[in-house]
């Protein structure tokens, strides 16, 4: 079976495989504690991710692409309020209108930030109110697509000593790597059970 043929037939499949197992959390001294949302929308018959092209005007990561979300502040009661806020504040997203899936595993990039990674269905279409400072475009890619094999490479890297695997996934010219690049890659192989090619 081809790993592209795998199929959802409903939004409980996500669910239920999130929920089913315990996702790794890091201890919250490993770096500046932050949080994000992969937010999954339905569009002909067919689900998808959606990301943000980020501005060349941001701190970190600029012109790299990303989920929604950001460093935990003081105000916020735990990580999925981030997620959420954050959400709302790049993208316009308004909180009350995500239904959360579930939780994926920790992440520590090398910059330093911890992030604390959740899933949440989104209606589709919607009318996103991009922050311009921080937000260049909004777009979605196929979550069958991200599992084609031909999309898909890996490096291994060196930091402090450590290997660090580097997923990359390109797919329409867009290129999905680095701290998101495993982010996504846990949410497939935790949803679907997916087996990155090679």
């Amino acid at each position: 079976m081809k790993t592209n043929t795998i199929g959802i037939k409903n939004i409980e499949t996500i669910k239920r495989a999130l929920r089913s197992r315990e996702p790794v959390l890091l201890p919250k001294k490993s770096g500046v504690n932050s949080a994000i949302l992969l937010p999954v929308y339905r569009q002909k018959e067919k689900y998808h991710l959606l990301f943000n092209l980020r501005t060349r005007e941001v701190l970190h990561h600029k012109g790299q692409i990303s989920f929604p979300g950001g460093a935990r502040e003081t105000r916020d009661p735990d990580a999925l309020h981030t997620a959420l806020r954050e959400a709302e504040e790049e993208i316009g997203l308004d909180p009350g209108q995500v239904q959360v899936l579930g939780r994926l595993d920790d992440v520590l990039t090398i910059t330093g930030y911890l992030i604390s990674p959740f899933v949440g269905l989104i209606p589709y279409p919607y009318p996103f109110k991009r922050n311009q400072n921080e937000v260049a475009e909004i777009f979605g890619l196929a979550m069958d697509r991200l599992m084609e094999p031909d999309d898909y490479r890996e490096d291994i890297i060196e930091v402090d000593g450590h290997e660090l695997d580097v997923p990359y996934f390109l797919v329409q010219e867009r290129m999905v790597w680095g701290a998101t690049g495993r982010i996504v890659k846990n949410f497939l192989q935790t949803v679907f059970g997916w087996t990155p090619p090679g």
